[in-house]
């Protein structure tokens, strides 16, 4: 599925396939230059997720380039059925345009937080 948020960006659900994990290693390397991790590493975190941790990623597109990432998660070490952590990277044009917007809704409708910085944490209401 494919949002638009408007004529030149869209948010798109993030699809597992080698490429779309490459891309999000690419904009973390970018926006966090200190970080190291590698595709198969993210791959293993994911693929070891116990089930009731929830987790959602999507990229941001402008055109045919991948210019963002985000996420919502629920991490074992400390899970809550309610609480939430949500983390966003990728051009900085994005937060003047409010397109991140968006990524903070519950899948449901409901609002989840508001923006205050680049990564959070919530709990839905």
């Amino acid at each position: 599925m494919t949002i638009n948020t408007n004529q030149d960006i869209r948010l798109r659900l993030f699809s597992g396939s080698i490429e779309d994990y490459t891309a999000l290693v690419a904009i973390a390397r970018a926006v966090f230059p200190d970080d190291n991790g590698t595709v198969e590493e993210i791959q293993h975190w994911d693929a070891t997720r116990p089930a009731h941790c929830v987790q959602r990623r999507w990229l941001v597109e402008a055109g045919d380039t991948i210019i963002g990432a985000a996420e919502y998660f629920q991490p074992q070490w400390m899970y809550h059925p309610r609480k939430f952590f949500y983390q966003y990277c990728g051009a900085s044009s994005l937060a003047r345009t409010g397109d991140w917007q968006i990524l903070l809704r519950h899948p449901h409708g409901r609002s989840a937080a508001t923006v205050s910085g680049r990564a959070g944490s919530c709990e839905l209401s």
